[in-house]
């Protein structure tokens, strides 16, 4: 319940020449699972079935001196509807950045 019986995930990094900038694709998969719905009036619990999804996730950072550096990243770009858990919503595609300095 709640374990799909396949998974997988693929990373890809990639590097400036003079590293100053560095990027990152992962691609997950999730496969089918089954989860319990309580839908019945009586809370009998009946078992579904969640789809599998893909997600897709960006990331980038680019080093502006050695210890400050700005990035930023993207959650969910192909803006997959899933289901971890039946009847609960996941979040959509997102989106995050900053600068980040190191003393």
């Amino acid at each position: 319940m709640r374990r799909p019986k396949h998974i997988g995930s693929f990373n890809a990094t990639v590097f400036s020449k003079d590293e100053r900038f560095s990027g990152t694709l992962t691609v997950r998969y999730n496969g089918r699972q089954t989860d319990v719905a309580f839908t019945n009036p009586s809370f009998i619990p009946v078992r579904v079935s969640l789809r599998e999804y893909v997600l897709v996730n960006l990331n980038a950072e680019y080093k502006l001196r050695p210890n400050i550096s700005l990035f930023a990243r993207v959650e969910n770009l192909i803006n997959e509807q899933y289901e971890e858990v039946f009847s609960f919503a996941t979040p959509g595609r997102a989106g995050y950045g900053g600068v980040r300095v190191r003393f």
